[in-house]
């Protein structure tokens, strides 16, 4: 679990001067946890009146709940309630908050963590993002998958597969990102990352695959809010549908067979085109961009190459090649569809089987997956 965004309704027909609107925000903005941590962030304008509804907007962190920052990874069902039931406490115990009486959920955004192979980068699965796009853009045909490029070295370090065009209005939207290079645009304040590291060791291997949706549900109380199991409810639902966008088996198989296509095709046309001068080495370096796993290229040359002698001295001298430019460049060009598989073996696993953890010694009882 990552954040949510609610709406804060208030009681029917309450106005408040801007000096009262202030400290809702300002209080709100300010909330900590037990822990010591800002958890909570008031979004657009603060109060804002429509509709005949005075409501004020905000985002809850749930691992900024534990940490000063979202390096923490939310594991269990109790530490979400918490999170919940200390949130509405916070607004019944203050004047103004007080007179909230319902929320809204708006948007549940669910991270699941991939730890890279120790000594590789997250750019170094570019092709692993983009057999990932290929298979969500045989659901959305007419969306362009984004990427946030570092700028200097070329090197993604976030790609977003969004259900529309403008990823602004998205309704449900999947972004994998490198969460070290991405705290600090999460956070209000510069990262500690000394202290961040020492505690979450493991930091710099972590790719997030999150799923993120805007909600349409009723306004509820805030009693049910705080005893609303909202981790829960949406957990599978989201597991569910990253399976059929990104990791569904015949989605990629369709991927993996038009590749073969493409790249057959091109062989063939390279082959008769260049004729003596043709060279393997020479068409990966020039095609690396259609030869998104080796795999691919192996069963291209199946088809293109008839004698078994040949073919196999073919994909020999292809591997070889592969192997030198993925250890010069890092780029995995190698079992890209194993790893594609065990991200979506991980997603699956992910909050199942954890062994009972507790926030604080001798609190209320926690609920493994």
């Amino acid at each position: 679990m990552d954040t949510i965004q609610l709406e804060g309704i208030f009681e029917e027909g309450a106005e408040f001067t801007r000096k009262e609107e202030e400290r809702i925000r300002k209080t709100l903005d300010g909330l900590e946890s037990p822990f010591g941590f800002s958890y909570c962030d008031v979004l657009e304008s603060g109060v804002s009146y429509r509709r005949n509804e005075t409501k004020i907007i905000v985002k809850l962190s749930f691992p900024r709940f534990y940490f000063e920052n979202n390096a923490h990874l939310i594991t269990t069902y109790a530490e979400c309630a918490k999170v919940q039931k200390h949130f509405v406490e916070q607004l019944k115990e203050d004047n103004l908050l007080s007179k909230i009486k319902a929320i809204r959920i708006k948007r549940v955004d669910i991270p699941f963590t991939y730890l890279i192979e120790e000594g590789k980068n997250f750019y170094d699965y570019t092709n692993v993002f983009k057999v990932l796009a290929l298979a969500f853009t045989k659901t959305y045909k007419e969306i362009e998958v984004k990427s946030i490029v570092d700028t200097l070295k070329k090197r993604e370090q976030t790609i977003i597969y969004a259900d529309t065009p403008t990823i602004s209005a998205y309704n449900k939207k999947i972004t994998i990102y490198n969460q070290m290079k991405n705290l600090d645009s999460k956070n209000r304040e510069p990262i500690d990352m000394e202290r961040t590291l020492e505690k979450y060791p493991d930091l710099p291997r972590r790719m997030r695959i999150e799923m993120s949706k805007r909600i349409k549900r009723k306004e509820m109380s805030l009693k049910e809010f705080g005893e609303y199991k909202l981790f829960k409810e949406y957990l599978k639902k989201y597991k569910r549908e990253l399976k059929e966008l990104l990791f569904d088996e015949e989605l990629l198989d369709g991927v993996y067979e038009e590749g073969v296509e493409n790249l057959s095709e091109i062989l063939d046309e390279e082959k008769e085109y260049r004729g003596n001068s043709f060279t393997y080495k020479k068409f990966v370096s020039e095609y690396k961009e259609d030869i998104y796993d080796y795999k691919i290229l192996r069963e291209a040359l199946k088809i293109v190459i008839a004698k078994e002698k040949t073919r196999e001295s073919a994909i020999t001298e292809i591997r070889k090649e592969l192997n030198i430019q993925e250890e010069k460049k890092g780029i995995i060009v190698i079992g890209v569809r194993g790893i594609v598989e065990d991200i979506a073996d991980t997603i699956k696993k992910s909050f199942k089987g954890q062994r009972k953890k507790k926030v604080e010694k001798d609190e209320w009882e926690d609920s493994p997956f």
